[in-house]
């Protein structure tokens, strides 16, 4: 399926956006904001979301910048996840973030989702509205009223429902540095999920942090839980039962069959409620006994997605300007790209976000065209499987699949090339495992991955001696 008929419209500032989202609330319009579309486009794909219009707020550029200040780190709600992920303010003060940011899809999903539209998205089984709650985070929004703030524990009010009114935006997520309390010890954090697949969404997560005196005893705590409501909450006797005790196994294991005894999870076709309550106790008592006190190690960084402002109608695709002037603004790129520029190595799977094999390269970083629209392309740099070599001169990725038999059908392999292109410039020696990491956003259909590892590493080789 595709998208119902929408009108885009490209804002270009805070005040531009708030005055088109008023406008439709009194047009009685439905709006809606994309921020990185990752979860918003697949249910428009779906059509189970048929908004009027979208306001795309990739333009405004103060909402891309994460600052460090005496407030705690501050993240604009247009940084991408993976931005958020390889930030050094973030790694360092805010560690808990950066171990739930590895854990949403895959490096295509967090290249376009951003912090502050998966918070507004509020799906009560994502992994940053729980983050967002244990780590009491601020949410900055402005509306026709004003600038405001809404605490975490103000802002989830039901499934996908938020303290946003119509015309209201997120800008901003603040979120304190985890430092010791005063006259404290040390802090202690711990992150677990229970999920189908890697990447998949998760059907229980947990996320915790407790603060010990000199002595050892726990002065405060905070255990945050997904997947088990209609909202992310908040284990007020999991915390009780922390506070005060020195922390031994006893306690934690306590705790956690507290966590359990708060939820009241419900059936459906994913796990029993019984099961996921179980799950409560076995994660958050995970989180608790493996809670880290060093920080975790940032991701490579991909070069920044640049703010485009509206207005130029052209796209750099391989390297040629083309032009999405006229185009329907629910084509998207996947469709456009094939059906309206012949470039036809770009394949079409789930149309969701889940396979990978539309997989094209947008300014450099891998992505789903699936999920993204024509339009947002305007001012972007888009390479497809076609730019990369020629039949008498391959890439060195592509000359790897080639030698070490890493395709078989070949439906999945344009995406997954662009992947590991993307990869051996970020990481020119990788191991297996971060392989496995990137690719692992990549469904094989014929089940040849051992052979596609071994292509990847070979085509390391190829680029290390070329």
């Amino acid at each position: 399926m595709k998208p119902a008929p929408f009108t885009l419209h490209r804002a270009t500032s805070i005040a531009h956006a708030v005055g088109l989202l008023g406008r439709f609330a009194e047009a009685d319009e439905e709006a809606k904001v994309i921020a990185g579309g990752q979860s918003l486009t697949a249910l428009m794909n779906l059509r189970l979301a048929r908004p009027d219009h979208l306001v795309d707020m990739t333009g405004v550029a103060e909402l891309h910048r994460i600052v460090d200040d005496a407030h705690g780190v501050r993240i604009g709600a247009m940084v991408t996840q993976a931005e958020a992920l390889a930030d050094p303010a973030v790694t360092l003060e805010v560690p808990l973030l950066s171990a739930a940011l590895a854990h949403i899809g895959h490096t295509h999903i967090r290249n376009r989702g951003t912090v502050g539209g998966s918070i507004a998205h509020a799906d009560p089984a994502a992994e940053l509205p729980v983050v967002a709650l244990a780590l009491d985070a601020e949410l900055v929004v402005v509306g026709p009223g004003g600038r405001r703030s809404i605490s975490a524990s103000e802002f989830f009010e039901g499934p996908f429902m938020t303290a946003l009114g119509p015309a209201d935006l997120l800008v901003d997520v603040v979120v304190g540095e985890m430092q010791p309390a005063e006259g404290g010890a040390q802090i202690e954090w711990g992150f677990e999920e229970l999920a189908r697949r890697d990447g998949d969404f998760a059907m229980v997560l947990a996320a915790t942090i407790v603060w010990r005196d000199a002595a050892g005893t726990i002065t405060d705590a905070r255990v945050a839980l997904g997947g088990v409501g209609s909202t992310p909450l908040r284990s007020s006797g999991a915390e009780q039962r922390l506070i005060g005790s020195s922390g031994v196994p006893e306690d934690l294991a306590a705790a956690a069959a507290a966590a359990a005894a708060d939820t009241s999870p419900t059936d459906d076709v994913h796990a029993s409620a019984e099961y996921r309550r179980d799950m409560v106790e076995v994660l958050v008592d995970r989180a608790l006994r493996g809670a880290r006190l060093h920080y975790v190690e940032p991701h490579e960084a991909h070069p920044s997605l640049p703010t485009v402002s509206p207005g130029s109608g052209t796209v750099v695709v391989n390297g040629e300007i083309r032009s999405v002037e006229g185009v329907p603004h629910r084509r998207l790129l996947a469709d456009w790209l094939r059906d309206d520029q012949d470039l036809t190595g770009t394949h079409l799977g789930c149309e969701h976000g889940v396979c990978g094999a539309c997989t094209v390269l947008l300014d450099g970083r891998p992505v789903r065209s699936c999920l993204m629209f024509a339009a947002q392309a305007e001012g972007h740099d888009v390479t497809t499987i076609e730019a990369l070599g020629t039949p008498t001169d391959l890439h060195p990725v592509q000359e790897a699949f080639r030698r070490c038999h890493g395709l078989q059908c070949g439906f999945c392999t344009p995406g997954m090339v662009l992947t590991a292109v993307d990869l051996l410039r970020r990481i020119p020696d990788p191991t297996e495992a971060q392989i496995r990491e990137d690719l692992s956003g990549n469904i094989c259909r014929c089940t040849g991955y051992v052979k596609i590892i071994e292509a990847v590493r070979h085509a390391a080789e190829l680029v290390h001696d070329s």
